[in-house]
């Protein structure tokens, strides 16, 4: 609604049109064409007046006489009108009319538009789904056989005596293959296959059970 202080120029951008995103005009947009013939109870801001016989609305200010076009402002000795079939609004003063088109650009000015007529709002596309995409199942990570050592242990006896065990042993675990020859190098005794110390961790063949 106009207030005492302002004009419709007031909210004209400079090529004397309503700016798309001005809320100003979205109030305008919710007159309907003919006020009798829609269910008032959707416009509450819309009454009746029996006393001077016309429509008038608390959010514009502007009042409807039967049969007109438009819905009128009397302001300061200046008259806004408003056509709805137009979607225009009319200004005018002493200086002389100023007239702008309002283009519906605004949600909201959409909505008033269309519920000024009773007319359906459009259908909302859906809203993106939430719903992760399928994903590919991680890799299966292979899980090692591993044994740790106890006190007094040895590869013999991890193997069960079983000298083809105590080769892959050997092969899954180079560290020992290394120790054992440096063992072997220091000592001159040649390989020490006994040489485990309480805690290590063993790799064992897939599927075999320690006998330690």
């Amino acid at each position: 609604m106009l207030e005492a202080t302002e004009s419709l120029t007031d909210h004209l951008d400079g090529k004397g049109n309503v700016s798309d995103a001005n809320p100003f005009y979205d109030s305008y947009l919710a007159l309907p064409p003919e006020p009798a013939d829609v269910d008032l109870s959707k416009h509450p801001t819309i009454r009746f007046n029996a006393e001077k016989n016309r429509y008038e609305d608390s959010a514009t200010g502007m009042f409807h006489e039967k049969g007109k076009l438009d819905w009128r402002l009397d302001q300061n000795g200046n008259i806004t009108s408003y056509f709805p079939e137009e979607r225009k609004l009319t200004f005018y003063s002493l200086a002389g009319p100023h007239t702008t088109t309002i283009h519906i650009s605004s949600a909201a000015g959409w909505k008033n538009w269309l519920a000024a007529r009773d007319l359906p709002l459009p259908p909302q596309a859906p809203p993106p789904s939430t719903v992760p995409p399928d994903l590919p199942a991680a890799p299966t990570v292979p899980t090692q056989n591993v044994y740790t050592v106890k006190p007094d242990d040895n590869v013999w006896d991890v193997a069960g005596n079983d000298p083809g065990v105590v080769a892959k042993i050997y092969d899954l675990n180079p560290w020992l293959n290394e120790r054992l020859e440096a063992s072997a190098t220091d000592s001159g005794h040649g390989r020490n296959p006994n040489i485990l110390n309480a805690g290590e961790i063993l790799i064992l063949p897939e599927g075999f059970k320690a006998h330690g």
